[in-house]
């Protein structure tokens, strides 16, 4: 089948067959949405949770009524300011979400070429594009008011113009690669861990092949982007907010919800092997007051600092932090009490458990990670009210996410497989928020996916291969 499909140069058939579909699985979604009452919406603008804090301050400033708020960076500006101003602001959000689904078709395809780049196969390339395009992440976002559409779309652009750097070493690529990267910071600061490594990596290529100082300019022209973005926005946050800000502000400054303590508690769970967020994970425990002592989600935690007893105090503790009747000075002392507490216990567990600690608990929440217990923001009614069609959709994507994982994971692991970039883009992110932070959300895995997308394809053509001599090079 994927033999008869045109080659990927062929950009006027991929690119109306990626409309095709992304139109078709758009219209089911945002019909869903709307039937759903699941957020409001204004034309193809649909609001979540997250939409006032990038929109309200950006309008604010653009009306010349307000500063921009540094809880968000200024991504959406550029492309906001002048439909805003000419067209008026129901113009510009359907304005933003048309741009969102343009540069998620073009991502789409280009992904497609960096598949067929690394394995130097049409049919890898052609299956790419296939799975990417109907996979959750790449049309689900898109109709949604948040930055998420945009940081991965400007991600996979960015790694898609550094492999053409690899390919000739022109520094022009090299520097449209570092903007895109730039931007994509911009949109979820989590891009700053591949622009990272990556940079590390061109200096090491540079160094390696004793060329650093006649290509000096390549490293720096590469991060040029971002440290001129940066420079300006943190220049802007000292004027307006008296602050040095190079990102964003603290969440606990931005989000009366998340006060700073709760961070400490919230390490909890993630010391244990369990998800941080107060919504579908285990730190819910700690930040539910309806939930119940016999709700506690773990087994064997306990050490000789503390009991199920100790935790249940302790979670009661910060609830009280919420009473509105507590002064400023009672709040503060909770918040201590609940910080040294947590951290207190969280250092226990580390030095009875080790071994837990370190490695198990971490290997836990990998799994998590890549194979979760459902799909986030997929629109769909309970599960106990879903009809045949809408239990089989969702088993599907459920499927089909685990599968790319697992496929993709075999690829990471096989020698046969050797891209130092994806592996740095997809591998650096997964690491950094596994083993570092623990912060194990659906969404920060979502500028992780169209890369284990392109080592799924490429593992399932060499055990293709392998079982039945099946032949992936054209």
């Amino acid at each position: 089948m994927l033999n008869k499909l045109p080659n990927i140069e062929n950009k006027k058939f991929w690119l109306t067959l990626i409309i095709g579909v992304k139109l078709v699985l758009l219209v089911f979604f945002y019909y869903e949405v709307i039937r759903l009452g699941y957020e409001e919406n204004d034309g193809l603008f649909v609001k979540t949770g997250d939409t006032f804090s990038y929109y309200a301050p950006m309008r604010s400033f653009l009306d010349g009524t307000g500063s921009l708020d540094a809880c968000r960076m200024p991504a959406f500006v550029p492309l906001y300011a002048l439909p805003y101003w000419v067209f008026g602001e129901s113009f510009a959000n359907n304005f933003i979400i048309l741009i969102q689904i343009i540069m998620s078709i073009l991502s789409v395809y280009l992904l497609g070429k960096i598949s067929n780049k690394v394995s130097k196969s049409q049919l890898i390339g052609k299956l790419t594009i296939l799975i990417y395009t109907i996979s959750t992440f790449t049309f689900l976002y898109d109709i949604f008011a948040i930055a998420d559409s945009l940081s991965i779309s400007t991600l996979i652009i960015g790694v898609y113009f550094l492999f053409e750097y690899w390919e000739n070493e022109k520094i022009k690529p090299l520097i449209i690669s570092g903007f895109f990267f730039a931007w994509s910071v911009f949109f979820r600061q989590i891009g700053i861990i591949p622009l990272g490594l990556l940079g590390v990596y061109l200096l090491i290529r540079l160094i390696r092949n004793k060329e650093l100082l006649k290509k000096i300019s390549h490293p720096i022209m590469f991060g040029l982007p971002l440290i001129l973005m940066l420079s300006s926005w943190t220049l802007y946050n000292k004027v307006s907010h008296d602050r040095f800000i190079p990102l964003v502000k603290p969440v606990h400054e931005c989000y009366s919800g998340y006060p700073e303590h709760q961070f400490d508690l919230l390490d909890l769970p993630i010391a244990w092997g369990g998800i941080f967020t107060k919504w579908n994970g285990e730190g819910e425990w700690f930040t539910n007051p309806k939930m119940k002592k016999s709700d506690f989600p773990f087994k064997n935690v306990e050490t000789s600092e503390y009991t199920i007893d100790s935790l249940e105090n302790l979670r009661q503790l910060h609830f009280t932090y919420f009473d509105k009747s507590k002064t400023s000075e009672e709040k503060e002392q909770i918040a201590n009490e609940v910080s040294r507490k947590s951290i207190e216990y969280r250092n226990a567990y580390k030095k009875e458990y080790p071994l837990r600690y370190y490695i198990v608990n971490p290997l836990i929440l990998l799994k998590k990670f890549l194979f979760p217990k459902t799909i986030e923001k997929l629109p769909l009614p309970p599960v106990e009210e879903m009809n045949l069609f809408e239990k089989a959709f969702k088993a599907f994507y459920m499927v089909l996410f685990w599968l790319v994982n697992l496929f993709a994971l075999l690829g990471i692991l096989n020698p046969k497989i050797n891209s130092t970039t994806l592996l740095l883009v997809a591998g650096g992110i997964i690491s950094f928020l596994t083993f570092y932070f623990g912060w194990v959300e659906q969404r920060y895995f979502a500028p992780v996916y169209p890369f284990m997308v392109i080592f799924a394809s490429i593992s399932l053509f060499l055990i293709l291969e392998r079982i039945k001599g099946f032949k992936s090079k054209v």
